[in-house]
């Protein structure tokens, strides 16, 4: 069960059950006790400019009472994570399997990423059962913001295009009390179950990250180009194709439904970049949090758990891998928590990528 897959339920519960999202020091106090359950003075920044004693007393004692809102259990620091696993599971459980949506979609499975939607594999009974991918977005009684938002998601849809590593969008329907889009499936695996991991000594060569970045930079050049800001650039949404092509996933805003504000953060914990953390996010916004990928995939070790130097706010991960200077300047360049230092366009990297292959 990937962590990432249920911090997506979680998000998912605390806004359709407390109706405000969770904050950038929730999720990331979530993501550090997640795996150590570290006593707070043990924490690293950045936590919005709180101190850690505010931290201790103020964010965390609040963010346990709304997770136990959402889950209906006494929720501490100590049992947090055995809670929300469990509520997790009971969730998958719900059997829809079999269900025609509007008389034609067929729900085959859940799959286990929802950002605040429910996404089914399901077959299109008008088309000879062809696959398709199924996105449900339950709206609260007749909420104005969630109808306002799927029309406008719908028209980034039409705005997007056709593209060939893009899942091809295929309708859109209403139903009962749930807005519904209906996409292309594509056979492969999500690059989070293909990642290495730093204990296994199995890492990525150099050229199969450059490889990866080029691929993925081709349809980011795409995206941007059309006035599209992905903003969860991360690797359970690129999937790899069993002949190795790549293609991204899980557009638009499916995932601020019900709470696109300004300044709210979106994306997922540690490959969103500063500005987007403060709920700014740019086009390169999306270079930097491809470039977690990339040095996640040099070095097996996912971004959340990078120690950062704190006079410059960059990762620490040079010594953890030997690179060539040039692929080490691209990829800190591309991650650079400054967004003015950082690559401001698509383009940009790729001709620094292709220069260094050309050499």
């Amino acid at each position: 069960m990937e962590y990432q897959e249920i911090l997506s339920f979680v998000k998912e519960q605390v806004v359709q059950k407390t109706r405000k999202p969770l904050t950038f020091a929730e999720e990331n106090l979530i993501c550090q006790c997640w795996e150590e359950n570290k006593p707070y003075e043990e924490l690293e920044e950045p936590f919005c400019g709180h101190t850690i004693g505010y931290v201790k007393t103020q964010t965390a004692p609040k963010l346990w009472d709304r997770l136990t809102q959402v889950t209906g259990q006494k929720v501490t620091k100590r049992n947090f994570r055995s809670i929300l696993e469990k509520a997790y599971e009971e969730y998958l459980k719900i059997d829809v399997t079999g269900q025609v949506l509007r008389y034609r979609y067929q729900i085959i499975e859940i799959f286990n990423k929802t950002d605040f939607s429910k996404i089914y594999l399901a077959k299109d009974l008008d088309l000879n059962n062809k696959l398709c991918i199924v996105k449900q977005i339950i709206r609260k009684k007749n909420d104005r913001v969630i109808r306002k938002n799927f029309d406008t998601e719908v028209g980034f849809l039409y705005q997007l295009g056709w593209h060939s590593q893009i899942p091809g969008y295929l309708a859109h329907f209403e139903d009962g009390e749930s807005f519904y889009l209906v996409y292309e499936y594509v056979e492969g695996e999500s690059l989070s179950k293909r990642l290495p991991e730093e204990e296994s000594g199995l890492l990525w060569k150099e050229e199969s990250v450059i490889n990866l970045l080029l691929k993925v930079l081709n349809v980011l050049e795409f995206v941007h180009k059309r006035g599209v800001i992905h903003r969860d650039i991360r690797p359970s949404n690129l999937i790899q194709s069993p002949e190795g092509k790549i293609y991204l996933i899980n557009f638009g805003l499916i995932k601020e439904l019900g709470s696109l504000q300004t300044r709210t953060f979106t994306g997922t914990l540690g490959y969103s970049a500063p500005e987007q953390s403060q709920g700014i996010p740019k086009f390169c916004s999306d270079i930097y949090a491809l470039g977690m990928v990339g040095i996640q995939g040099l070095t097996g070790v996912p971004p959340q758990k990078f120690k950062v130097n704190h006079e410059t706010g960059k990762i620490i991960w040079h010594q953890l891998v030997k690179t060539s200077p040039e692929f080490t300047n691209i990829l800190d360049k591309m991650a650079c928590p400054h967004w003015k230092e950082r690559y401001q366009s698509a383009s940009e990297v790729l001709q620094d990528l292709k220069k260094l292959c050309s050499n």
